[in-house]
């Protein structure tokens, strides 16, 4: 765990300020160390987040974190044991502002993307990186784990959005290791749980929103409203990249961002157009705005062309030219698991 100094009062001007506090039980000087939402990982000196989930509540270890020297606990009611105490109304939103104020705001040091939709998050967010990457050293943290020049970092794979303060720590992380920028996947799951709610994005990115997860969400409209709480995560300053051939992220209210749309099949800021398929990926003329360059696409299938133009959109907004644009994209690696060619020869081979 990464460790920075705070105090509990800092913490609580935090929390008041977004809303969320209640109660404030506790020396404001008292020393805060680090941040932590697991009792077994808690080393001294830190804030016990705790909140009540799906499956577990946080609050019933809130002893054990003062047993492995949790100094302070965040938490959504008093628990009766004997530690300063801040009670806030989200428990969930509460731990990623929190965490992000104790470990550093790490998004606000680099450019930072979050990426959202149904399908298309990982290829999009690791093509962005690819772009980005001829301009400042650039990192990806999504399905395949954190990813940086190095690729992935061991430990960090298989979890889309990770909790808040691992989110905080590894932006941290990236911070020191002098990255520039960081491409964010962002799910559905995690953007309802207020996983990234202490994230400011410069970008974010609406793929595409298809029937999914209604075993979660409930409905549409709810499945909906958890992809579009992106946009309040979105600097007031900054771009919405939006896939418009999707007709349902017409609802999105951009609140005063700049839009950008990318589409195959409708007019848009980003497109493809005379596109031929083939079996070792695609040509096509990239248009963005008035400007148009020929791309030799080495990934396969229709949808990963729109993973494409999100991505030039994201490097449009980052700014990259277009003659860049178009050759990372020509460049552009295979993504692990997504369609990947692996063989070509005697035959093709393919992994998805």
């Amino acid at each position: 765990m990464i460790e920075a100094t705070s105090t509990l009062g800092q913490v609580g001007e935090i929390l008041r300020v977004a809303g969320l506090l209640r109660e404030f039980h506790g020396p404001e000087d008292l020393s805060v160390m680090g941040v932590c939402q697991d009792s077994r990982k808690t080393n001294p000196g830190d804030l016990f987040l705790a909140w009540q989930g799906d499956s577990l509540d946080a609050h019933d270890f809130v002893g054990a974190a003062v047993c492995n020297g949790a100094v302070a606990a965040v938490v959504e009611r008093k628990v009766d044991i004997e530690i300063p105490q801040i009670i806030v109304t989200d428990g969930r939103r509460s731990a990623a502002l929190v965490a992000c104020e104790v470990i550093g705001a790490g998004s606000r040091s680099m450019f930072t993307v979050g990426v959202t939709g149904t399908n298309g998050k990982t290829t999009t967010a690791l093509l962005a990186r690819y772009l980005m990457g001829q301009k400042s050293s650039t990192a990806s943290i999504g399905t395949l784990g954190v990813f940086d020049e190095e690729g992935v970092r061991p430990g960090t794979e298989g979890l889309t959005t990770p909790g808040p303060v691992q989110v905080a720590s590894f932006l941290r992380q990236l911070v020191d290791g002098g990255m520039g920028a960081v491409v964010m996947e962002a799910s559905s799951h995690a953007l309802d749980q207020h996983r990234i709610d202490g994230v400011i994005f410069d970008v974010g990115v609406f793929t595409n929103l298809s029937h999914d997860h209604l075993d979660y969400h409930g409905d549409v409209n709810k499945y909906f409203g958890a992809k579009a709480h992106l946009v309040e995560l979105v600097a007031s300053h900054g771009t919405l990249v939006v896939n418009g051939d999707d007709p349902a992220w017409s609802k999105l209210d951009a609140n005063g961002r700049s839009i950008r749309t990318f589409a195959l099949n409708s007019p848009a800021d980003i497109r493809a157009e005379s596109v031929q398929m083939g079996p070792n990926g695609s040509d096509f003329e990239l248009v963005i705005d008035s400007e148009r360059r020929e791309v030799s696409f080495p990934l396969l299938a229709r949808f990963n062309i729109e993973n494409a133009l999100a991505a030039a959109a994201v490097g449009a907004a980052y700014g990259l030219s277009i003659d860049e644009i178009a050759v990372g994209l020509s460049t552009a690696p295979q993504v692990a698991g997504r369609l990947e060619t692996v063989v070509t020869e005697p035959f093709t081979v393919l992994i998805d």
